[in-house]
Order: structure tokens, then sequence, then C-alpha cells
């Protein structure tokens, strides 16, 4: 019952948020959740895949997130009417695949397929179930790349921004094991080094998917891809954002890698997880906002109601969620 109330909540926030700003805080909020729903549950899956055991203490939690796709995909829906307004390359090309409508389907099928095949995974346990979520969640991730954030800039396009976008999931999905691994309290110091390194680890590619990013736009020096840059490195607000963003993604995690004593301590992951979360936040909010008017109080208020029912679904899920021995998994 709880779930519905919160899920009731959720969508009334999205409602009154939406001809406020024409659904640019909705944006915001949809990316950053997506991203790490997607990524926890593959997070679970693909080690699971190959044979781990070390994310057994934390599974239950990382695998409930697969049912906040459901709001998520709801909400798309209900930003179909200002699609129009969002997105600047509406009208001005042509062909089925810059139809708004197909713009909607084609991200709420994937997400909606994910959900379904997370959905199995969870209550079978078995291994064809979690290759199908890794496949459509994959697809899903890249819609939400290219359809929902990068062609908020058009004309820019960057074939690199998929695979930043995948990197960025994981990453927020091994950062929230981290941070659940820092409350769980029958761990042992082995799991918690493989959790923590893990995250910390993800800092390198994260770092050189930006890396590659922006060398490639520098060389070219191409006035579409330049302004994407100049909006987010020369001008306040976010150019402090963006050098704090890396601090958070990149040098924090670093140094938490190099240092064992903090990657075996239940203190250094929350800090680890809280570094990468709240940069991750940083991330998408710079990524959105130059390219979208939006309301910041109706921005907050959409982005605690999805953390509000994320917390409630997380008590809720965990009693739904079927637990099945790897000898099980076909």
């Amino acid at each position: 019952m709880r779930n519905y109330v919160t899920f009731g909540v959720v969508l009334a926030l999205m409602l009154v948020s939406l001809p406020v700003d024409g659904g640019a805080s909705l944006i915001f909020s949809y990316s950053f959740w997506t991203s790490l729903s997607l990524g926890s549950v593959a997070l679970v899956m693909l080690v699971e895949l190959g044979g781990g055991r070390w994310l057994d203490p934390v599974r239950h939690r990382l695998l409930s997130l697969h049912s906040l796709l459901i709001p998520l995909a709801i909400s798309l829906i209900l930003l179909y009417p200002f699609v129009d307004e969002l997105y600047p390359w509406v009208g001005r090309r042509e062909g089925p695949w810059f139809d708004p409508r197909f713009f909607i389907l084609r991200n709420v099928v994937f997400i909606l397929l994910s959900y379904i095949t997370a959905r199995l995974y969870v209550n079978t346990g078995k291994q064809r179930y979690a290759v199908l979520y890794l496949l459509s969640a994959s697809v899903a991730v890249s819609l939400l790349a290219f359809d929902v954030i990068m062609s908020l800039e058009y004309p820019w396009i960057s074939t690199l921004f998929g695979g930043y976008m995948a990197i960025s999931s994981l990453y927020a999905g091994s950062a929230l094991g981290s941070l659940f691994y820092s409350v769980e309290k029958n761990t042992n110091k082995e799991n918690v080094w493989k959790m923590n390194t893990f995250c910390s680890a993800f800092s390198i590619p994260w770092a050189y998917a930006v890396y590659f990013q922006y060398m490639l736009i520098w060389i070219a020096n191409i006035s579409e891809e330049v302004s994407f840059l100049l909006k987010r490195t020369e001008t306040s607000p976010f150019r402090e954002l963006s050098v704090f963003t890396f601090l958070l993604l990149f040098v924090v995690p670093f140094t938490i890698l190099i240092i064992r004593r903090v990657k075996t301590s239940h203190l250094g992951g929350a800090i680890l997880s809280s570094c990468v979360l709240c940069g991750l936040i940083l991330q998408f909010a710079i990524l959105c906002y130059p390219s979208a008017k939006f309301n910041v109080l109706m921005s907050s208020f959409i982005f605690v109601a999805y953390l509000f029912h994320f917390v409630v679904n997380l008590k809720v899920e965990r009693k739904l969620i079927t637990f099945c021995d790897t000898s099980d998994k076909v």
C-alpha cells in the first residue's frame, strides 16, 4: 500500500511540474534515476553471471530498483506534450525516427522490457533472463544518452556518449552497492574490500570516457561540438560545478582506490559512495540544465519524491524478491 501511495505522490508532482517549465525539471530526475536503476540491476546480473557471490549481502537491495522503472516509464509518457518545446530537432528533421511519438515509444518500450526481464530474473533466478535484461538495458541506456539527453543540445552529436552513459550507469550501481555495504552489519572485510575496490576502480573508465570526449571535441574544433563544452566550462555556475564533479567522480575515488585500509572499512565505503552519487547527480544536472530552462524548486521536489519512493520501495521489494541458489540457475 505504501508503495502505491509514494508512486501517487511522484505522479502528482510530475503533473504539477510539467506546465511550470515544460518538462525540463522532469528530464533531470528521469535521467539520474533511470541510470541508477538500470545500472544497479545490471551490476548484480553481471556479477552473478560471472559466478561472483560477493554481492549477496546487498543483492536484494540492488535488485529492488527494477520496480522504479515503472514510474520512470510513466513519467516519460507524461513528457510527450512538451517534446516540441524541449527538443530543438522537432520539426527540423524528417522521418519516423524523429517523430515525437516514436521518440517516446522507443524509450518507454525498452524501459518496460528491462523491467519485465528483471522481474522474471528476480522471480526465477534463471540466467537467460539476466542476459535478456542486459541486452534490453543496454539499449535503454543508449536511448537515454542519445535521445533524452544528447538531443537537448541539437545539433551536437557524439558517438561516445552512449558508452559514457553506460559507464556512468554501472558506476552509479556500484556506488549504491558500496553505500548498502556501509550500513550492512553482517559483512566480512573481504567483501567490503571487493565492493569498494570495484566502485573506486570505476573512476578510471569514467575519467577515460570524459578525457576522450573532451580530446575529440578539442581536436575537431567544430562549432556545434565546442558550444556544448563552452556552456559547461566557461559559464558560471556550471564551470565550478564541472570541476567539483571531476573531484567527486575521479580524484576522491582514485585516491581511495590506492589506500587499502580505507577500502576495507564501512566508513570508507560510505564516504566513497556518497561522493560518487553526489558527483553523478551533479553530472546529470550539468548535462541537462544548460540546454533547457528549468525550475529549481520543481526539480528538487521531483527528485526528492523519487528518493522517497525509492526508500519505501526498498522495504517493500525486499520481502518479494525470491532468492535462488546458483545451482538452480540455467
